[in-house]
């Protein structure tokens, strides 16, 4: 099977499994909103900045292990990559419990800290926990992202989702609140910390090769610098929210990210099933702009259609799905939606400065990044209000890429622009965004008719793939060499159909 079919179909297994688990975690939220309300939503948030905060400090080195050991065996270096996954899971038991002795030595100390009084301590010692198996996971989930072992990556996501979920909504309604959430988020990692061992056998038995660790080392130090940065200053508009509009606003600001990350579902699983197929490449031959600019034209042909559809429709789908209450906020979830739809050209990009080892220029973009959103979020919040905090995310994300990663993929000599494929994307992206909006204003953005708005969106979708000839004959074999059999009919049908060359 060709690296692309391997991609093709590493997606789709990710890309089911990840709906899956986005359904679970939509309905988790939908039913904590309405038992804790937005002021509890919003302490449930800033609890997860704090465990945030502690991972980063507890797996930094994770990024370099997972370059390596992913490139390495990839690459066909299976010797090197054994060693480096050994040694990363042994840093992560090690880390892991340390941060959980402290916690739980310290609990009322750091209550007292974080939540401002001490009867959270309890909840502080299962964040001890939690922070332990996610130390040993960041290392551990190495593996079957570098065997590709998508489907079973999937199986994990899936069960990760049902014990996080699950468990934390049961506790909820027996009344053991915020303590019962973080209980399952313990569970949901203990479920990943078993599978990601199960299915890693190959990395842990067999021989190993001593590796160095000082390319491990500089790769990952600009990035761990970068994301403390990040950190602190990408929560500018979450705090900002906080000091402004208050908790409630802070509940549901975060909501309606929560809820704009959903269709990232897509291009997530790509990036998933892109990586390893890049990094081994790199490896065996070295990347060339040719592959760079494949992957490009692939991401962007299956993620804009998609999530430029969720964000026209963004006023209806926030009424259906979060009710009134967060009505006033679907311009905040369309621009994120249309923004993170104009930044999948920053996956393969991105993917490939890691595949080139070149972190400084991944963490440089991202520090810019959190200095553009720290600077622009409390301004365009004062005037526009969570609208603006959504404003200045998009805006930061696109200038650091602009500024930074564009400029280093070209010095790497792997950027190459195909300007008609650029402009079919453009233009039949115009057409979806606008056209389907035009329809939603003249209908009043009425819920009642989001069966009406989802099929024009399709319609649109169908003719822009078959009047500027999306899709070629690469891709025709590639699909057709990856569909189960069952499926290969009716793939000729709409091949046919959308009028699209075979060969």
């Amino acid at each position: 099977m060709s690296i692309r079919a391997k991609v093709f179909k590493g997606m789709s297994k990710l890309l089911s499994a990840n709906a899956a688990v986005t359904i679970m975690q939509f309905i988790f939220y939908l039913t904590i909103v309405r038992i804790i309300g937005f002021n509890g939503l919003g302490s449930y948030f800033d609890s997860v900045i704090i465990l945030t905060f502690i991972s980063l400090a507890a797996t930094w080195e994770s990024n370099g292990f997972s370059r390596f050991i992913i490139g390495y065996y990839q690459g066909g270096k299976e010797k090197e990559a054994r060693y480096l996954y050994r040694l990363g899971i042994i840093i992560g038991l090690t880390s892991g419990f340390v941060i959980f002795i402290v916690m739980f030595l310290y609990s009322y100390q750091i209550s007292s800290l974080l939540y401002r009084s001490p009867v959270y301590s309890n909840i502080v010692k299962i964040l001890g926990i939690d922070i332990a198996l996610s130390s040993y996971n960041s290392y551990a989930g190495i593996g079957p992202n570098a065997l590709m072992k998508f489907g079973k990556m999937g199986i994990i996501q899936i069960l990760w989702a049902l014990g996080r979920y699950l468990t934390g909504m049961l506790l909820l309604f027996m009344g053991y609140g915020a303590f019962g959430l973080v209980v399952g988020w313990v569970i949901g990692d203990a479920i990943n910390s078993i599978f990601y061992t199960m299915w890693s056998r190959e990395l842990i038995f067999g021989k190993d090769t001593r590796s160095k660790l000082k390319p491990i080392i500089s790769y990952a130090i600009p990035l761990v610098l970068g994301s403390l940065i990040v950190t602190l200053l990408s929560n500018v508009d979450k705090l900002f929210v906080l000091y402004k509009l208050g908790l409630a606003e802070l509940g549901i600001y975060s909501t309606i990210m929560l809820a704009s990350s959903v269709p990232q579902m897509l291009p997530n699983s790509i990036a998933a099933s892109l990586s390893p197929a890049l990094l081994g490449l790199e490896e065996k031959n070295g990347l060339n702009k040719e592959i760079v600019e494949k992957s490009i034209r692939y991401t962007t042909i299956l993620s804009i259609p998609f999530l430029l559809l969720v964000g026209a429709m963004g006023k209806p789908l926030i009424l259906l799905l979060l009710g009134q209450r967060f009505v006033h906020d679907w311009k905040a979830f369309t621009i994120l939606t249309v923004g993170h739809a104009l930044m999948s050209y920053d996956i393969p990009i991105t993917i490939a400065l890691s595949a080139k080892k070149d972190s400084k220029a991944l963490a440089l973009q991202s520090v810019i990044g959190a200095i553009i959103i720290g600077f622009l979020a409390p301004y365009l919040i004062n005037l526009y209000f969570a609208t603006g905090a959504a404003i200045a995310y998009v805006l930061s994300r696109f200038i650091s890429f602009i500024a930074v990663a564009l400029p280093r993929v070209r010095k790497h000599g792997l950027l190459k622009i195909n300007l008609n494929e650029y402009l079919k994307v453009s233009i039949s992206s115009l057409i979806l965004l606008f056209g389907l909006l035009f329809v939603e204003y003249l209908t009043g953005f009425n819920v009642i008719y989001l069966p009406l708005y989802i099929t024009l969106g399709i319609l649109i979708i169908i003719f822009n793939f078959k009047f500027f000839k999306m899709l070629d004959k690469e891709d025709y074999t590639a699909l057709n060499e990856v569909l189960p059999n069952n499926l290969k009919f009716f793939f000729e049908i709409i091949w046919s159909f959308l009028d699209l060359p075979k060969e």
